[in-house]
């Protein structure tokens, strides 16, 4: 038998215990500052999303119309082209009816 008064494992899963609670003390400590930062952050962050959602709303209905915009511009080249399809399938049987 031993002369010591304990178990030293049972030591060492104490230690380990006491590391992981003080761990999860600096943990909470840790998010409490980031939790309390965001709370200070939270009305510049607010008034950052006011003074941006003009330009972001603009964006998106430029985007909307713009996409419109060239679609129309698409379709006039396709009867520009088709246009320019007859006329050029008008003028070969032309050409071939006089030969």
């Amino acid at each position: 038998m031993s002369d010591q008064p304990y178990d030293q494992s049972a030591a060492q899963d104490a230690g380990y215990a006491a590391g992981e609670v003080q761990q999860g003390e600096q943990d909470l400590g840790n998010d409490a500052r980031r939790d309390a930062q965001s709370v200070e952050n939270m009305p510049e962050d607010v008034g950052r999303d006011i003074m941006d959602a003009p330009s972001e709303m603009a964006n998106k209905i430029g985007n909307v119309f713009g996409g419109g915009e060239r679609d129309a511009d698409r379709a006039e080249g396709d009867v520009q082209n088709f246009g320019n399809q007859e006329d050029s399938s008008f003028n070969q049987g032309e050409q071939q009816g006089r030969q």
